[in-house]
């Protein structure tokens, strides 16, 4: 009878049930930029991004995702807290475009399965008006609570200053071939 019970593993007290996090480390050709005398931002997302990890309780699940579209996982589901920060360090620039509200969504699906969840971007932020436009039909579809419960926490660290970037020459260019002289 004690040999069963043992298999069967009782526990005492409340039980603590961590939850699901992924965190979405925007590595994309943004976090390469570096503005004048400081570091690039791939160092200030590193730091945020640990900052976030040494935060959590040790019961916590983390996957660690990269922004960019169909990227596979940096690191799958884990409580290894070491592995993550190793993870985390080792973490390149790409020279590959984000795409942020994809990689929301694939985060958010993650955490279908868990009670509690807990959605974190790190990165610069930067969007075009496409992907504006869908993160934020994603920040509409996370406040209203789903039918199979509520949704994830959403946290957003932005590791940037855009002040640094803005009036920088050429951001976009256009051309329209004209009508009376096509060549």
């Amino acid at each position: 009878l004690l040999l069963i019970l043992a298999l069967a593993n009782p526990r005492w007290g409340a039980l603590f049930e961590g939850r699901g996090v992924v965190l979405v480390l925007d590595t994309s050709i943004w976090s390469q930029a570096r503005p004048v005398g400081e570091t690039p931002w791939i160092d200030r997302e590193r730091v945020e991004a640990l900052r976030l990890v040494d935060s959590l309780p040790s019961g916590d699940r983390v996957l660690l995702l990269r922004a960019e579209a169909d990227a596979p996982p940096i690191l799958p589901f884990t409580t290894d807290h070491a592995a993550l920060r190793r993870a985390i360090a080792g973490a390149q620039a790409s020279s590959g475009t984000a795409d942020i509200p994809r990689a929301l969504e694939m985060g958010r699906a993650a955490l279908a399965g868990s009670r509690r969840g807990l959605l974190v971007y790190v990165g610069p932020g930067m969007l075009d008006e496409d992907q504006a436009r869908r993160l934020e039909e994603f920040r509409a579809a996370m406040e209203t609570p789903g039918e199979t419960g509520g949704q994830p926490q959403f946290l957003v660290r932005l590791a940037n200053d855009r002040a640094t970037l803005e009036n920088r020459g050429i951001t976009r260019l256009s051309l329209r071939r004209d009508t009376a002289q096509p060549n």
